[in-house]
């Protein structure tokens, strides 16, 4: 992915309730190379979002993060740049 410059954005979830700032498609597919780079790949309608990696499994995908807050990031800094 590196090679073709695509980026993917995981989240790997501790104890925390991510149900308020999840909602996204759910695919409940395994984790793999293949589906990673499937998931991101820019035709994708989902790959602008993060997926949530449960264990073995990718749950969701196309989720969009809650924004940071912070008005000191540069404007050119995208979606993946702001984190609170």
């Amino acid at each position: 992915m590196a090679h073709s410059r695509t980026g993917a954005l995981l989240i790997l979830p501790g104890k925390e309730d991510l149900s308020e700032v999840v909602h996204a498609a759910s695919l409940q597919g395994l984790v793999s190379r293949e589906m990673i780079m499937t998931i991101f790949w820019r035709d994708n309608p989902v790959h602008d979002g993060a997926a949530v990696v449960r264990g073995r499994r990718i749950d969701e995908v196309g989720v969009i993060l809650p924004l940071s807050r912070r008005d000191d990031l540069p404007s050119f800094y995208g979606t993946r740049h702001r984190r609170p």
